[in-house]
């Protein structure tokens, strides 16, 4: 069985000042939804019914990654 090891690493910007825990947590929030709200364009301009996601096109994160 192969042995598969991922490591995500998520720096705040360099002009983050967190106050809070809370602060740091909204960086998390972000992340989990940057799937959703990429998917929105895909989603609307699929056929109508019900679709999956191999009807869809993969997501990505265009705009985000540098």
């Amino acid at each position: 069985m192969p042995s598969v090891r991922t490591k995500l690493e998520v720096f705040p910007p360099k002009d983050f000042k967190a106050k809070s825990f809370s602060d740091y947590m909204v960086l998390g929030m972000v992340m989990t939804s940057l799937p959703a709200v990429d998917a929105i364009a895909s989603v609307c301009n699929a056929k109508p019914g019900i679709v999956t996601y191999l009807d869809l096109p993969l997501p990505s994160p265009s705009g985000w990654v540098r």
